[in-house]
């Protein structure tokens, strides 16, 4: 797994904030994972299915969803956990009030997104610098 520091930190601090209260047989839908699902590699005995339009450039991996959450209809209705990282940067500002409504709606339990504070560049020249230390 191929991972920059500052999306290393956010996962693993996702991470571990799951690992402590969702149980096994729990469901948690991973929006936007892109088509690394970095979330498994940290919790890998854990229910995940991932969703993120990416996956449709690329063969059947398990437990994945082709599309967002604005157009796809989901084969569940409700999942225990939604999870959003390094994903709420990219919805348009005009778009975020829906996307987080469908997040709620989404969710029996819990929402938990994370994310870098600015998109302009700043974080990803902070992560290119820590990783070239």
């Amino acid at each position: 797994m191929e991972i920059i520091f500052d999306q290393y930190s956010r996962y693993r601090s996702c991470a571990d904030i799951l690992q402590k209260f969702v149980k096994e047989n729990e469901t948690i839908l991973d929006v936007g994972s892109g088509t690394e699902c970095l979330l498994g590699h940290f919790l890998p005995k854990l229910n995940i299915t991932y969703l993120d339009p990416l996956f449709s450039t690329l063969p059947n991996i398990k437990n994945t969803l082709v599309g967002d959450i604005f157009t796809l209809e989901l084969p569940q209705k409700k999942y225990d956990h939604i999870i959003c990282i390094d994903t709420f940067e990219h919805i348009p500002q005009t778009l975020r009030k829906k996307f987080l409504d469908k997040l709620y709606e989404l969710s029996e339990k819990s929402v938990m997104i994370s994310g870098p504070c600015s998109d302009a560049g700043d974080a990803l020249e902070t992560d290119e610098w820590v990783n070239n230390v």
